[in-house]
């Protein structure tokens, strides 16, 4: 008998409620042995037997790969191009005796390795074969002269002629938790079924190498490996998780590399068995739970930590600030950006808004603060005021006042848009006629202006003046002419 199949044998075990997914791995030919007549066509391609008699070749890993944790697989089989004639098909093993097993002649070259578990992919009829088709089987032990073994754990699977001399596309998953095995073959998954192979056929055995086999003997083919990617942990894997406090407390939102994790390549994951991967640059704006990994020297440690993040919202000052305005009459303009004079201690207001919710969310935040227009009197805007623990959201009302002048001591023209300029109260758009002059220190004139010309700390020759202490003289120009004169300090 001629034949060659694909083997697969995998571990079910049991597994810690933080057990995860391994890195995964484009194929690199100094992570693999090749033993018998297996060679290294390029750098992607495994030729496992060539159009020869007496043939075997074998791919096996070269570390243990431990399947408690789950495994996938992509990779190609070129089966070659003589069909009815030729032998035999392709195996992908996994077996916990070494890295040198296989047999070469009839048997598809994992007849006799025990304990094992295959996937074969056989194109060459036997008597002992369940079908003259090509087909896929599940078959234990390197069990290939028993009609029984095809069909032990599912059913086996007819399917067209391989041995077309085109690539074959084949995807196999290993969902340790559930221990679910599936193959998909040709983008049609074949099988998907829980079986507990540990204690079946390996004893408790948590190890293995994971490889494909190939075998000629009287026939012949070309039959060809090319493996694209694996996802698995070498059982010689043993990473420490990181280290991280939990919770972590953030104001409104956060990144998660923003987290403080102790680590080396730290990555996130949003279940604890390591399986959904997140960005490390996802926002996060509401509380959750993360789980994280470090991977030192291409191992990602086994184990994943849980890292709480609870997200905390601005807090609501229910006193109202009281802003008197002189004679609030519908669309009343008013100077937003001088609001912090109006609180006891220094402040830095971060938004104005129309809402609590608006200020909340940080959305529709009030654009022109220099020229804000109140629309009645008693009307209430929302303030987000940075403090140390989280923002603080606190109501303001405008109500009615009197007409009084008040006039502060300093101000700020550094373009914060807060006190950026002179702000008199109840001087714009109430006393229309008004002159206000400044004054240097030695008495000259550094800026005159009206009720259209605010004195932004810039002089008459249109540069900002140095800070210092600087002498306004005001002039209403009223019924009763009245006149203020004093000082006020320009900071940066």
């Amino acid at each position: 008998m001629s034949r060659i199949s694909i083997f697969l044998c995998l571990l079910i075990i049991s597994y810690s409620n933080y057990s995860q997914t391994g890195s995964c791995f484009e194929f690199n030919p100094d992570d693999f042995v090749l033993n018998g007549t297996a060679q290294l066509l390029n750098d992607e391609i495994v030729t496992l037997t060539e159009e020869l008699n007496n043939q075997g070749g074998f791919l096996w890993s070269q570390n243990l790969v431990d399947f408690t944790y789950d495994f996938t697989l992509e990779a190609e089989l070129n089966f070659g191009t003589i069909d009815s004639s030729g032998a035999d098909g392709i195996a992908f093993v996994i077996q916990p005796l070494s890295s040198d097993q296989g047999s070469s002649g009839g048997g598809i070259g994992y007849q006799g390795i025990s304990p094992s578990l295959a996937i074969e992919f056989d194109t060459w009829f036997n008597s002992n074969d369940p079908t003259t088709m090509d087909h896929i089987a599940l078959v234990k032990n390197g069990l290939t002269g028993s009609l029984a073994a095809h069909s032990e754990f599912t059913p086996f699977t007819a399917v067209p002629n391989l041995e077309d001399g085109q690539w074959h596309a084949l995807e196999i998953q290993w969902n340790a938790p559930e221990q679910l095995l599936t193959l998909v073959f040709q983008g049609v998954q074949i099988f998907s079924i829980a079986i507990d192979i540990s204690n079946l056929l390996f004893s408790g055995s948590t190890d293995l190498f994971w490889g494909f086999t190939a075998a000629t003997g009287g026939a012949v083919n070309l039959q060809q490996v090319k493996i694209l990617e694996y996802c698995s942990i070498d059982s010689s894997c043993d990473t420490a998780p990181p280290t991280a406090d939990s919770p972590q407390v953030f104001c409104n939102s956060t990144t998660l590399d923003a987290l403080q994790i102790d680590g080396e390549l730290i990555r996130f994951y949003s279940d604890n068995l390591g399986r959904t991967p997140l960005a490390p640059t996802s926002e996060i704006t509401e509380n959750t739970t993360v789980f994280v990994t470090q991977t030192i020297d291409n191992c990602e440690s086994q184990d994943l930590i849980s890292v709480d993040i609870i997200i905390e919202g601005a807090a609501v000052n229910l006193n109202l600030v009281d802003v008197a305005v002189c004679d609030i009459t519908t669309s009343t303009n008013f100077d937003l950006t001088t609001l912090s004079s109006y609180f006891q201690s220094s402040v830095t207001i971060t938004g104005c808004y129309n809402s609590i919710l608006e200020a909340q969310n940080k959305t529709n935040e009030i654009q022109n603060l220099m020229g804000f227009e109140i629309q009645n009197d008693g009307q209430i805007i929302y303030l987000r005021i940075e403090t140390s623990d989280c923002d603080e959201i606190q109501p303001l009302v405008f109500t009615s006042g009197n007409c009084t002048v008040v006039i502060p001591q300093a101000f700020s023209p550094n373009n914060d848009q807060f006190n950026d300029h002179f702000n008199i109260q109840n001087l714009y758009g109430v006393h229309l006629n008004h002159v206000l002059k400044i004054y240097s220190r030695l008495g000259v004139l550094v800026f005159q202006g009206d009720n259209d010309q605010k004195w932004m700390g810039y002089s008459k020759e249109g540069a900002l003046v140095p800070v210092g202490t600087y002498f306004y003289v005001l002039e209403l120009n009223n019924d009763t002419n009245e006149r203020f004169a004093g000082w006020v300090y320009c900071n940066y």
